[in-house]
């Protein structure tokens, strides 16, 4: 028994054996394709990603002053029913009222009344995109 080597019982595979997977040492080329893949498609779409959010720098402080036509329009809307005036007519825009908001030129608001859901939309008085809108139960 001396010189001769044994191999580990434990090891599952012997040297010389063939074995594919142990001997594999990095990426095959299909994986380096498909990963190249991916990274184009992902950098390529990054530009016009930020290109569109950089359109119209403002979008976010009128979806925060939309938001806050809505929510003032929508407590008026609930003191007046607590005051007694009926939902429906509570929630009935007046277009001397909201087109445009007083005080926001930029700004149309409307309230509408269906089947007892008050809806209040805020919109851009030139582009007609709209910023908020609120569903609420006037009860």
């Amino acid at each position: 028994m001396i010189g001769t080597r044994l191999s580990n019982p434990l090891s599952k595979v012997s040297e010389g054996d063939g074995c594919r997977e142990c001997r594999q040492q990095g990426f095959s080329l299909i994986e380096l394709v498909v990963v190249l893949t991916i990274l184009a498609v992902v950098a390529t779409s990054m530009p016009a990603m930020m290109s569109a959010s950089l359109d119209d720098p403002l979008v976010p402080r009128k979806i925060t002053q939309g938001t806050f036509l809505a929510e003032e329009k929508a407590e008026t809307i609930l003191y007046q029913v607590r005051q007694g005036t009926s939902s429906a007519a509570a929630c009935v825009t007046t277009a001397l009222e909201d087109t445009p908001v007083s005080g926001f030129a930029q700004f149309n608001r409307t309230a509408t009344y269906a089947a007892s859901i008050c809806t209040i939309q805020v919109t851009d008085s030139t582009s007609g995109d709209v910023y908020a809108v609120f569903e609420f139960q006037p009860s």
